[in-house]
């Protein structure tokens, strides 16, 4: 069950964190969350064309598209006009329009989730004996996350069998990933990469190919499949602020593709030239609705 929406100030504000409560916590709590819409998984579009000549249609493709949030606030009037008043300030100086929000919906029986999105509208009955707002958030990408990262590691092997790693994945939507793998600080890396995955039960697998791809002694290899931020590139150690990244997009084999984690356990392993490297997976769970 939903508890409270809190907002999330972006990194550096000067503002602080909000907590929004389905119930207050006292009875001074200058506004409460009366009702949510848009929790829900948003309606597809699917797109099909007539044949013509015969009956039904075919498929030509689908999407979803945006997530439209409304989050109903109740203004507290045990103070007369003047808190209603400062209940209504209070929402103005976070929920601007147009502006940028990271809303963040906790419960009482699930991990919290995150969601971005831009302020569409604030609005209000302020002649209302029971008076109350309405925030509309529009979130261009639809899924919700986890609030936390998730890591997980393994080394590299130049056999055609390298160990596998299982990474459980807990969201409902399929997501993208950040691949990362270190040079190691004995040798540079100069070879090939195969980002293998799992099939099902089968002993086949799917697998992400890069060729000729080079990583600085210290560098690391950051490989980002995520919707938006697709990336290959080898990048400096944090201490070296003075060397520029490497782009290494054009060593990915041209009939791979950009890989994603799906619900349950996926098992992962890396097929690489040389000596066995560290590396790691950074992903978020990602929900079609909550």
């Amino acid at each position: 069950m939903l508890t409270s929406i809190d907002y999330v100030a972006p990194p550096g504000a000067t503002w602080p964190n909000y907590r929004f409560y389905m119930t207050p916590p006292d009875a001074f709590e200058p506004v409460h969350i009366r009702n949510v819409t848009g929790l829900d998984p948003v309606i597809a579009t699917v797109n099909t064309r007539g044949f013509g000549v015969v009956d039904g249609e075919f498929y030509v493709g689908s999407s979803v598209p945006k997530r439209n949030i409304v989050i109903t606030m109740g203004l507290n009037t045990i103070g007369g006009a003047a808190t209603v008043s400062g209940a209504r300030d209070l929402l103005y100086r976070y929920f601007l329009p147009k502006s940028l929000v990271k809303l963040q919906f906790n419960f009482d029986n699930r991990d919290p989730v995150q969601i971005d999105g831009y302020m569409e509208s604030l609005t209000g009955d302020r002649f209302s004996q029971d008076p109350e707002m309405q925030l509309s958030v529009i979130c261009p990408k639809p899924n919700f996350l986890s609030f936390t990262d998730y890591i997980f590691f393994g080394e590299s092997s130049s056999s055609d069998t390298p160990n596998e790693e299982e990474i459980l994945y807990l969201g409902d939507a399929g997501a993208g990933f950040v691949f990362e793998m270190e040079a190691g600080s004995s040798e540079v890396f100069s070879g090939d990469i195969e980002v293998r995955k799992r099939v099902g039960e089968s002993t086949g697998f799917a697998a992400m190919n890069f060729n000729g791809v080079y990583i600085p002694q210290d560098w690391t290899l950051v490989i980002d499949t995520r919707q938006g931020h697709k990336r290959v590139e080898a990048v400096p150690p944090p201490e070296d602020d003075e060397s520029e990244k490497i782009n290494q997009f054009a060593t990915m084999d041209d009939v791979t593709y950009w890989m994603q984690i799906f619900a349950g356990t996926n098992n992962f392993s890396v097929k690489a030239t040389g000596i066995s490297r560290d590396w790691r997976i950074t992903y978020r769970n990602e929900f079609v609705g909550v």
